[in-house]
């Protein structure tokens, strides 16, 4: 198979309908894509699921993007990515007040994460 003819994930996405909304736009720009793990009744944050995966032929990437941006639909929601598995799927622990509260008074004791992968558990 070349190297252009494969099939890769685009992006994962926590909800059905944000993959949707790009999905349609791509399907309007005859650009073939598909998604998987719609239906998946594990929540997307769960270490044993992932989010709503967009699937596109890799020689497509650059096109998608510039598509994207023109109709300025932006599928990068975070620019985070988890040091050990490499997901974006990254909860940012502070959140809460109480938690930011602390983590300022202390941080510079003790380092405390600011971000959790939802995939992997890593904090960091």
């Amino acid at each position: 198979m070349d190297q252009e003819e494969r099939i890769v994930v685009f992006k994962e996405f926590d909800s059905a309908i944000q993959a949707n909304i790009i999905k349609a736009k791509l399907d309007a720009f005859d650009i073939p894509c598909f998604l998987t793990d719609e239906n998946n009744p594990y929540p997307s944050h769960s270490i044993i699921s992932h989010g709503v995966r967009l699937h596109v032929f890799q020689e497509d990437i650059d096109r998608i993007n510039v598509i994207l941006e023109e109709q300025n639909l932006h599928v990068s929601e975070e620019s985070i990515m988890c040091p050990k598995c490499g997901s974006n799927h990254i909860e940012n622990q502070s959140a809460s007040r109480i938690l930011s509260a602390i983590r300022n008074a202390f941080s510079y004791l003790i380092p405390i994460p600011e971000h959790t992968c939802l995939r992997c558990g890593k904090e960091f």
